[in-house]
């Protein structure tokens, strides 16, 4: 690479970080559903961790032991950012943000080994682009670490093709890391690898003491973490393997979360702006890798995509979240496309129109606060009840009476309602109608999280004995204490 072209990568590189920390930090500050998906479930747990200093089991609450199929690392690393950050919506995001910035690099650095650095930049804006990276960023969540771990396990296979063999050491760390985060899903770069091995006819790769290496850590590591967990014995180890394949096995035979068909349409729904140029991507990338230069070192892009589609195509798991770990595979596609369309003399020009689409996109909605986020592209979906939820919830928490029971009805789990309310008071989960009415009736006070469903199905007598205190989406906060005041938001007033 000529001089001159370093120091452009270096340019583009710094762009790259500048509009990633951008466009997700705007996203993250302004549209704030942090109450989506498991961000609270995965809050709680990692509170837990530095409320009981306990880093080995997990818990969803004090007396709760987490029952899920995710092994600790990303909870680890969102209570070490709750330390850093303060124990707040920002600090639980903190770890998905950053490795959605670093993913967005990632990207840069493996269009860059593939093709060029126009690419790479292009590579890491598509990311940006496709709806679900920014959306899942500003939540706690697993699969934007697994993304990130899964891309820089890909991004040391091609340096280690390209560069050296040593590079199957990070390969290996980073896989490490995938597993410890995800579980079955983390091995996918294992599978990744070895078919880009193949397919390129590395075959001595396979006996290669760094790559032995790379796959000793991959392992080690999950190991290791059986190990203490199984109070540093084998035999406890093995149990507890033994107990995550057995859930692992109980969640795959639940029924499907949806057709075949659905997955792929979603997926283009999710990324349609991208689409465009992940098909021109394919084309050059096929046509290079077989026809014309015979480029096998672009077929780990197309294995790394085909293998996550073909995995749950086939499995029951068919929502679009679940293919966050491929995107990245899309987005060096679609930088690879346009770059490849677009005239040599042009290439610059186009870095600046989406650098500057997107610096008006950083700046709209401090230019134009009352903007609604449909009339800007790149700015998704928003739910704009919760930040007045939790306000509101404070309120009513500060005027209950001594005593307060707090009580969760009808709800699958109640880790959203214990991230309002904090682990300050016991939360009781009740299942039945009878024992609602039972505790509504009771002459201690009592605070029920209850869906606004199930409340209108009750018998009338009960919206006479119950005061609603506040309403935010599909949930109420309903008291059998009448002398407690409503909570409205400011915002809601100035609604009214």
């Amino acid at each position: 690479m000529a001089a001159t072209n370093i120091k452009r990568m270096w340019v583009l590189l710094t762009l790259t970080i500048v509009i990633a920390a951008g466009v997700l930090g705007v996203e993250a500050f302004r549209d704030d559903d942090f109450c989506r998906f498991d961000s609270p479930m995965y809050t709680a747990i990692a509170q837990n961790i530095n409320l009981t200093g306990d880093w080995v089991n997990l818990f969803s609450s004090i007396d709760r032991p987490f029952e899920g199929d995710h092994p600790p690392f990303t909870f680890w690393a969102t209570a070490l950012c709750l330390k850093l950050f303060g124990n707040t919506v920002f600090g639980a995001i903190a770890f998905s943000l950053f490795s959605a910035v670093a993913a967005c690099v990632v990207v840069f650095f493996i269009g860059v080994l593939l093709k060029n650095d126009i690419a790479g930049f292009l590579g890491g804006m598509g990311l940006l682009l496709t709806r679900y990276v920014p959306r899942i960023a500003r939540h706690n969540t697993i699969e934007i670490p697994l993304m990130l771990f899964v891309s820089l396990a890909v991004l040391f296979i091609i340096l280690a093709h390209k560069k050296h063999r040593a590079f199957y050491l990070p390969f290996g760390v980073c896989t490490a890391f995938a597993i410890l985060s995800k579980g079955v899903v983390g091995f996918f770069p294992l599978g990744i690898c070895f078919f880009a091995i193949i397919a390129e006819k590395r075959f001595r790769d396979l006996w290669n003491p760094f790559f032995l290496g790379g796959i000793f850590f991959s392992i080690a590591g999950p190991a290791a973490w059986l190990f203490v967990k199984g109070g540093m014995t084998s035999a406890g180890a093995i149990t507890v393997l033994q107990q995550y394949i057995g859930f692992v096995v109980s969640v795959s035979h639940r029924a499907s979360d949806g057709s075949r068909m659905r997955l792929i349409t979603k997926l283009l729904e999710l990324c349609f702006i991208i689409v465009p140029g992940v098909v021109l991507g394919l084309y050059f990338v096929i046509r290079d890798s077989f026809f014309r230069e015979k480029r096998k070192d672009l077929l780990v892009i197309l294995i790394w995509a085909a293998l996550f589609i073909a995995a749950f195509l086939i499995s029951g798991k068919r929502r679009g979240f679940y293919l966050l770990p491929m995107y990245p595979a899309m987005a060096v596609l679609f930088g690879i496309g346009l770059e490849a369309v677009i005239p040599r003399n042009f290439r610059m020009y186009t870095v600046y129109l989406i650098s500057a689409f997107f610096a008006g996109n950083i700046a709209a909605p401090f230019l134009f606060p009352h903007w609604e986020p449909e009339s800007i592209p790149i700015v998704l979906q928003r739910n704009t009840y919760l930040p007045a939820a939790r306000r509101a919830v404070e309120a009513v928490y500060a005027q209950s009476p001594e005593g307060m029971r707090f009580v969760s009805y009808m709800q699958r789990d109640e880790n959203e309602f214990v991230f309002f309310f904090g682990e300050d008071h016991d939360l009781d989960i009740c299942q039945s109608l009878g024992e609602f009415e039972e505790l509504a009736v009771s002459a201690s006070p009592v605070l029920f999280y209850i869906p606004k469903k199930q409340f209108s199905q009750m018998d009338k007598k009960w919206h006479k004995k119950l005061k609603i205190v506040y309403a935010f989406d599909d949930q109420l906060l309903v008291t059998n204490q009448l002398d407690m005041a409503p909570v409205f938001d400011v915002e809601q007033k100035r609604e009214q």
